[in-house]
């Protein structure tokens, strides 16, 4: 069925065109009960080491953590639901965006993030925790929550003059004058200054865009990029059309372009969607990301979403059981390199 707006009517599915939807609204939060959220760690302004393992911690207040509907299925197809305090029921998300640098004032695409991951279970002391596994390549990032009702819709809150139920932070991802460092050097002559560029290509993680058009400055040293493709993620868009610099080293997407990189075999609850290289970047479902493992983990955590759903709906019996989906999203995880 399409709506006068040529639209079709939300069916519980992520419509990526747009949908119109019937369902209520349901219960508003009262103005005393609103949920609110600050990041524990990083905090704002901290600097954490490139392509290493760390937590996410945020602190949450006045929500009953650890809801969430099946977001293939159910995605807001059911009203806002309070418990008998009035407390929304829900769960939160965390995304995390590359940026230009720290006090970039144009908009960022909200199409494009580094690391996602939906907070599924309850909190623990009032804070809730994401691990980013992989890490994230050097670069300037936003770090943001996403509160939500049970069934994916941001909470709906009783007056409009208040407080963000919601936070954000800005952090450093390795050196902050790693990606610019060697390059000024460089200049135009590459020739000896190349050296310069040596091992610090991690520094420029997913930083490609301060080094402009001075990519031909890495002249021969495509080779110094090695293994590290995959920091650069989607951002070969800034590449501009100096796409022929990368030269022979497609072959480090493996052979994959346009196939799956995810490569877990697990499928208790079935299997975790693919992952494929699209032209800025990587894709699941999609959705877009800069680097090759945050797409991994998404994938990682959308096959533990669907796998805690059958779970939860066969009554939660071995083997499916959402104990044991925990335990494959945490093995999904670990295959991730």
């Amino acid at each position: 069925m399409i709506s006068a707006q040529n639209v079709p009517l939300t069916n519980g599915q992520q419509v990526r065109g747009g949908s119109c939807n019937g369902v209520p609204m349901g219960r508003i939060i009262g103005s005393n009960k609103m949920p609110s959220a600050k990041f524990v760690s990083p905090k704002n302004g901290d600097t954490i080491q490139a392509n290493t393992a760390f937590t996410i911690r945020m602190a949450i207040s006045n929500m009953v953590t650890g809801n969430f509907v099946n977001p293939t299925s159910n995605y807001y197809s059911a009203p806002q639901q309070v418990d008998g305090s009035g407390t929304v029921i829900g769960h939160s998300h965390v995304t995390v965006e590359l940026l230009s640098s720290l006090d970039q004032t144009t908009v960022t695409d909200p199409q494009k993030f580094a690391f996602f991951k939906g907070l599924n279970n309850a909190a623990q002391g009032g804070v809730l925790t994401a691990d980013v596994t992989a890490g994230l390549p050097a670069g300037p990032y936003r770090m943001c929550s996403i509160n939500s009702a049970a069934n994916h819709q941001p909470v709906l809150v009783a007056v409009a003059q208040r407080g963000s139920v919601d936070d954000c932070v800005y952090i450093q991802v390795g050196n902050a004058n790693g990606g610019n460092g060697g390059n000024g050097n460089a200049g135009g002559g590459q020739g000896g200054g190349n050296s310069n560029n040596g091992g610090n290509n991690q520094n420029n993680g997913g930083n490609n865009q301060n080094n402009g058009g001075n990519n031909q400055n890495n002249g021969g040293n495509n080779q110094n990029n090695g293994g590290n493709n995959q920091n650069n993620g989607g951002n070969n868009q800034n590449n501009g059309g100096n796409n022929q610099n990368n030269g022979g080293n497609n072959s480090n997407n493996g052979g994959n372009k346009g196939g799956n990189f995810q490569t877990f075999a697990g499928a208790l609850g079935g299997a975790a969607p693919s992952v494929t290289a699209g032209g800025k970047g990587f894709l699941i479902n999609g959705d877009s990301f800069i680097n090759k493992n945050g797409a991994l983990q998404r994938s990682c955590d959308i096959q533990k979403n669907a796998c805690a759903d059958a779970a939860n709906s066969s009554g939660n019996k071995a083997p499916l059981t959402v104990a044991a989906c925990e335990t494959q999203a945490q093995q999904c995880s670990a295959a991730i390199s």
